[in-house]
């Protein structure tokens, strides 16, 4: 059996991905071709990439990513019976960050958020109920509720909240005492397990005292976190760690 060699096509004027007719043993993948979207927000500067997948020349399914994490996205593309095996996707994600600055910027998506001053005025207290549905779920610790940063602010654009800032409303949280912020910072590092994590900690007197969660809802919390932490899967020496460093 012949060796396979892999051979890829990029054109720059469609932002079509697709391996080469030259190729030698890649007859099936080659029927598949991916068209490459760099957004980038013209307000905040952040950069997304959209890929789209065709399978002989009909679309095939999309997946939303960032450069930064195609690693772990690409392979979403499995969904769509994009099947390549672990080294073929790792070739992908070398040319695609190979072609990566060759894109075009669209800003069509770009969107101004809302002022921040808005969401403080009408939105503050559903934000708020919101977070208190869901927050019994992450680490309680020394008064407060440790929601991973990635998390909230995955949970800020999933509940409709996307339109805001993300810092202007991390900013009015702090500001009326909802969440406990390191110097010069957003946000905590606490270390859950032996892992430090970057956390958003809301105050839980603050949500009692404001009728967010009920007394009846933390004894149920604290009790849980006991019997979690006697049967040995939690570590109650769990706390802020001192972030040192400046910045938001």
């Amino acid at each position: 059996m012949a060796d396979k060699i892999l051979y890829w096509e990029f054109d720059d004027k469609t932002g079509t991905l697709s391996i080469s007719k030259k190729s030698v043993g890649y007859d099936f993948e080659r029927q598949y071709s991916f068209v490459l979207t760099r957004y980038k927000d013209k307000y905040t500067h952040e950069e997304s990439l959209k890929i789209n997948s065709f399978y002989n020349c009909k679309e095939n399914g999309c997946i939303c990513t960032y450069i930064y994490s195609l690693d772990k996205d690409l392979k979403k593309l499995m969904r769509y019976g994009v099947a390549f095996d672990k080294i073929l996707y790792a070739d992908l994600q070398q040319q695609i960050e190979k072609v990566y600055l060759q894109l075009k910027e669209d800003y069509s998506k770009s969107k101004e958020k809302t002022e921040t001053k808005d969401f403080e005025e009408k939105e503050l207290k559903n934000f708020l109920e919101m977070i208190s549905e869901v927050i019994k779920e992450f680490e309680f610790k020394t008064g407060y509720y440790h929601i991973p940063v990635e998390q909230f602010n995955l949970l800020v654009e999933e509940s409709g909240y996307s339109d805001y800032d993300l810092k202007g409303i991390k900013e009015i949280l702090s500001k009326k005492d909802y969440i406990k912020c390191g110097k010069n910072r957003l946000t905590n590092i606490v270390r859950i397990g032996t892992k430090p994590i970057r956390v958003i900690s809301f105050n839980k007197k603050m949500l009692i005292d404001n009728g967010y969660i009920t007394k009846d809802e933390e004894v149920e919390k604290n009790k849980h976190a006991k019997e979690t932490t006697n049967n040995g899967s939690a570590d109650n020496t769990d706390g802020i760690v001192e972030d040192k460093k400046n910045g938001k």
